[in-house]
Protein backbone atom coordinates (compact mmCIF):
# COMPACT_ATOMS: atom_id res chain seq x y z
CA UNK A 1 0.00 0.00 0.00
CA UNK A 2 2.63 2.50 0.82
CA UNK A 3 4.70 1.82 -2.30
CA UNK A 4 1.02 2.54 -4.36
CA UNK A 5 0.95 5.77 -2.38
CA UNK A 6 4.42 6.48 -3.49
CA UNK A 7 3.71 5.94 -7.18
CA UNK A 8 1.04 8.11 -7.25
CA UNK A 9 2.56 10.94 -5.41
CA UNK A 10 6.15 10.30 -8.11
CA UNK A 11 3.33 10.12 -10.94
CA UNK A 12 1.52 13.45 -9.76
CA UNK A 13 4.65 15.58 -8.90
CA UNK A 14 6.27 15.04 -12.34
CA UNK A 15 2.92 15.47 -13.79
CA UNK A 16 3.32 18.88 -11.74
CA UNK A 17 6.36 19.34 -12.91
CA UNK A 18 5.79 19.30 -16.82
CA UNK A 19 2.65 21.76 -16.44
CA UNK A 20 4.54 24.20 -14.56
CA UNK A 21 7.52 24.28 -16.51
CA UNK A 22 5.07 24.38 -20.19
CA UNK A 23 3.14 27.33 -18.58
CA UNK A 24 7.10 28.70 -18.19
CA UNK A 25 7.96 27.94 -21.12
CA UNK A 26 4.65 29.14 -22.90
CA UNK A 27 4.67 32.89 -20.88
CA UNK A 28 8.95 33.44 -21.24
CA UNK A 29 10.02 31.88 -24.34
CA UNK A 30 9.54 33.78 -27.50
CA UNK A 31 11.18 32.15 -30.35
CA UNK A 32 8.84 28.93 -31.84
CA UNK A 33 11.82 27.01 -32.44
CA UNK A 34 12.74 27.28 -28.86
CA UNK A 35 9.70 26.87 -27.47
CA UNK A 36 8.48 23.40 -29.53
CA UNK A 37 12.35 22.35 -28.20
CA UNK A 38 12.07 23.77 -24.78
CA UNK A 39 8.78 21.21 -24.34
CA UNK A 40 10.13 18.68 -25.77
CA UNK A 41 13.02 18.47 -23.77
CA UNK A 42 11.00 19.41 -20.66
CA UNK A 43 8.42 16.48 -21.74
CA UNK A 44 11.38 13.78 -22.44
CA UNK A 45 13.81 15.02 -18.66
CA UNK A 46 10.11 14.24 -16.99
CA UNK A 47 8.91 10.87 -18.59
CA UNK A 48 12.84 9.73 -18.06
CA UNK A 49 13.12 10.95 -14.62
CA UNK A 50 9.44 9.90 -13.52
CA UNK A 51 10.60 6.06 -14.78
CA UNK A 52 13.85 6.06 -12.83
CA UNK A 53 11.58 7.39 -9.90
CA UNK A 54 9.28 4.61 -10.64
CA UNK A 55 11.95 1.94 -10.70
CA UNK A 56 13.09 3.07 -7.55
CA UNK A 57 9.86 3.02 -5.43
CA UNK A 58 9.65 -0.63 -6.93
CA UNK A 59 12.70 -1.67 -5.88
CA UNK A 60 12.58 0.16 -2.43
CA UNK A 61 9.04 -1.68 -2.01
CA UNK A 62 10.42 -5.21 -3.42
CA UNK A 63 13.84 -4.77 -0.89
CA UNK A 64 11.52 -4.10 2.02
Amino acid sequence: LAALIALLLVAAGYWHLKLGLHEVIEDYVRHEAAKTAAAWLVSFACAVLGLVSVLAVLRLAQLG
